[in-house]
């Protein structure tokens, strides 16, 4: 006899439509049977932990249909109703737990229950299956002392499998299941904090699978250990199938002290760059040669081709002046140029001054306009007259820069690099040779030309770019140094207000009050000049 269901489009009578349900619900009630039956009974390959009472699967069987229909509350009325017979165990306690994690339970039920997993994982022998195992760790709120609880369990059986691994008795599944537990284990001490432990494990699971993720962890953490020979290894076996691991390898070099290995990487690196940039040049020379016969050809005039060469030769190495382009902009020039550079750097932190040098040397090589090993040369290897010839091919380029923009962040560069009278005559050309061209419309290029003219003493360009920069912005700086600037040049009467205005800013301004006291004393104002020079004297 079969059951027949009638069409989609046609109203199911109600009996017809409780029998399917009913049939439904059995089919389902059978199906998470099973399901719980073979966890049960897989249980005993993990940790050796006993099979769960019957009623207490039932119990679990009857929760998780609830689940199955979407009825969390009555999943969770099941689920307490399951405790009771699944005391002998964990298996109710993790039911409980793997609720929770989708929907939280009251504060109070969860530390009750928390309470009750260390109740069990306490007892000596007790034996906790890897899944519940699992289960335990992943819990983001899990009391720490249930997780240490757990990873000791973990790790006595994943030292009981070590030994019969060596012994020869473990197969290619229990082997897989280490492989898992040590997992489970390593996410514990992370969770813990046990960070030489999770090394120790990460190790241990390397060991018997090398897997990338692992070798990913590790690295990360003998990287942050500063374990530069342990790194080394790692990035070694990594950066075959990861290329852009090629930098961090070169570098951890560099810390590790293998000297001769870095060396023959960089040089390495050093030909690749220049090769490509070498192809690319040519290549470019085509096209240029190509266009300009074609512009020939369409006018059909003669056309005077120029060369530009370099003002001057610096470093003794055919560099260029900094700002001129090296034949077009290259990953690996750029690639090579950044390691190298650190690398310089490390050399030179640790007193291996030749070293240091012959890395500069081959950036320069590499790319002649390199700014940091230009001047990192000139500053410590090199001579008097590679100074004077780099200084004079500086000074030609600056002269034949025509871009204002570019005069205001060379400048500021100087500035920074506290070249006062380089920026002071740069920025003196800028406000003026360009003030048509709306570069001195804000307070940043006036502010930068008055510092620069203070620190170079002139104070009358100093007064009146700070004066310049007061109309965009009230900065106490400009507002001290220009009253210094103003008193510099014996106007004490006009510096008075921009002091005291300072002040009103910020009253711990000793340099104020300090101004302040000889500007008053100088005009015969004692009184003031003395309730100044205390001000001065107790801000100290």
């Amino acid at each position: 006899m079969t059951l027949e269901t009638p069409p989609l489009s046609s109203p199911a009578p109600s009996r017809a439509r409780s029998a399917t349900a009913a049939l439904a619900y059995l089919a389902l009630a059978v199906a998470t049977l099973i399901q719980a039956v073979s966890t049960a009974q897989a249980a005993p390959n993990s940790l050796g932990a006993p099979l769960p009472p019957t009623d207490c699967v039932e119990a679990l069987r009857s929760a998780n249909i609830e689940r199955l229909k979407g009825n969390t509350a009555g999943e969770l009325t099941k689920l307490r109703a399951a405790q009771p017979p699944c005391d002998s165990g964990i298996t109710g306690l993790a039911a409980m737990l793997r609720f929770h994690r989708r929907a939280p339970l009251p504060p109070e039920e969860f530390d009750a229950l928390s309470r009750a997993v260390v109740d069990k994982t306490s007892v000596p022998g007790f034996q906790l299956s890897f899944g519940v195992a699992q289960q335990l760790v992943r819990q983001s709120d899990l009391d720490p002392d249930i997780l240490r609880r757990v990873v000791e369990l973990l790790e006595a059986r994943s030292n009981q499998e070590t030994g019969e691994q060596a012994a020869g008795s473990q197969g290619f599944a229990e082997r897989e299941l280490q492989v898992r537990r040590l997992r489970v284990v390593a996410e514990a001490h992370l969770k813990l904090d046990n960070h030489e432990q999770y090394a120790a494990t990460l190790e241990r699971l390397f060991a018997l699978d090398k897997p990338d993720d692992v070798a990913w962890a590790l690295l990360t953490y003998y990287r942050e250990a500063e374990n530069w020979d342990r790194t080394l290894e790692l990035l070694e076996g990594l950066k075959e199938s990861n290329p852009h691991l090629q930098p961090s390898y070169v570098l951890t070099l560099a810390r590790a002290g293998r000297r001769a290995p870095l060396m023959k990487e960089l040089e390495a690196l050093a030909v690749e760059a220049e090769s490509r940039r070498a192809t690319a040049t040519t290549s470019a020379a085509n096209g240029a040669g190509d266009a300009a016969e074609g512009a020939v050809q369409t006018t059909g005039e003669g056309t005077k081709r120029s060369t530009a060469k370099s003002a001057a030769i610096f470093i003794g190495n055919g560099a260029k002046p900094p700002g001129e382009g090296i034949g077009g902009s290259h990953t690996e020039v750029r690639f090579f140029t950044s390691i190298a550079t650190e690398i310089a750097w490390q050399f030179r932190d640790g007193g291996h001054d030749q070293d240091a040098e012959t890395v500069f040397r081959r950036i320069l090589s590499v790319d002649p306009n390199h700014v940091i090993a230009n001047q990192a040369l000139l500053h410590y290897y090199g001579s008097d007259a590679e100074r004077a010839a780099y200084q004079d091919a500086v000074a030609t380029q600056r002269a034949a820069t025509t871009d204002p923009v570019e005069l205001v962040n060379q400048g500021a560069d100087l500035l920074a690099g506290r070249d006062y009278q380089g920026a002071y005559d740069v920025l003196l050309r800028v406000v003026s040779d360009f003030a048509d061209d709306g570069v001195l419309e804000g307070e940043a290029v006036w502010y930068n030309f008055a510092i620069a003219a203070y620190r170079v003493e002139q104070w009358e360009h100093a007064a009146n770019a700070f004066g310049n920069a007061l109309e965009h912005s009230e900065r106490v700086q400009s507002l001290v140094f220009g009253g210094m600037a103003k008193a510099k040049q014996g106007q004490h009467q006009e510096a008075i207000p921009m002091l005291q205005r300072a002040l009103e800013l910020d009253p711990k301004q000793r340099s104020a009050h300090y101004q302040l006291w000889v500007s008053f004393r100088t005009l015969g104002n004692e009184s003031e000049a003395a309730k100044h020079r205390a001000a001065y004297d107790a801000n100290q």
